[in-house]
């Protein structure tokens, strides 16, 4: 009967469904963001091959700050560094979960950005201090355990600090609960008060040069003179107040 009223009304009869072995695989598609669940700021730069560490751009003008209230009260900081830039001292600090995989990059405090449930745990990540180009590298390391380097403008971070030694001068002060940071471009002959350029000119007196201005009713005078020893070159002095400020080491 079945067959009869297939062929007299022309009502065809489905076709069996195609065997498992040869169905195509589903691929489950990410979900759209929604105000719940933001677009994370990190994207592939490229498609690493098969078995390639994978590498992402990251940087700080199109990042997104994390929801959580108390996120960086509550951070678990894996490495942390100290990184001179044009006057000031960033402070870096990495969060590494090795089980889910997450990892969040604070500079300064603030949330640069946020990734969960990373399959890969090692790999870098790229992105901009102050328009340098930083790269943070996980590595295995034995015991199950991670190491984790820094890179600043294509060199690690104790060669560029060296090499910022070398350009620099830096004063720290306390005073009256108020910490001062002064810093001397040595080409430039920029001065940077806590990160911020001072505009003064420099006065010239007998051999050498004087700047002077005030902070908070406090005196300051960066003085240049010629040291006499061309190896040395100019010996540069900070003194606040009249008492002399002794040099930092930015190496530490």
């Amino acid at each position: 009967m079945s067959w009869l009223s297939d062929h007299l009304f022309g009502v065809p009869k489905p076709r069996e469904a195609a065997a498992i072995g040869l169905a195509s695989p589903t691929v489950d598609e990410a979900p759209a963001p929604t105000p719940d669940n933001p677009v994370v700021v990190a994207a592939a730069t490229t498609a690493p091959a098969s078995g390639e560490i994978q590498n992402y751009t990251v940087t700080t003008s199109n990042t997104l700050a994390s929801d959580e209230p108390n996120a960086y009260e509550t951070r678990e900081v894996a490495a942390e560094w100290q990184v001179p830039v044009r006057g000031k001292l960033h402070k870096i600090e990495f969060e590494h979960g090795t089980t889910s995989g997450r990892r969040i990059l604070w500079i300064d405090e603030k949330e640069i950005f946020r990734r969960d449930w990373m399959f890969k745990l090692v790999g870098d990540d790229v992105f901009e201090l102050d328009e340098l180009r930083c790269v943070l590298r996980v590595d295995p390391a034995p015991g199950f355990k991670y190491k984790y380097s820094l890179f600043v403008d294509g060199k690690p971070l104790d060669q560029f600090k060296q090499r910022q030694a070398k350009a620099l001068r830096i004063w720290e002060a306390t005073i009256n609960e108020t910490n001062y940071r002064v810093v001397l471009e040595k080409d430039t002959l920029n001065i940077f008060l806590n990160g911020t350029l001072r505009e003064e000119e420099g006065e010239f007196m007998d051999n050498g040069t004087e700047t002077k201005w005030e902070e908070d009713g406090n005196v300051f005078i960066l003085s240049a003179r010629n040291s006499g020893n061309k190896h040395d070159g100019l010996l540069h002095q900070l003194t606040i107040n009249g008492a002399e400020i002794q040099s930092s080491n930015i190496t530490e």
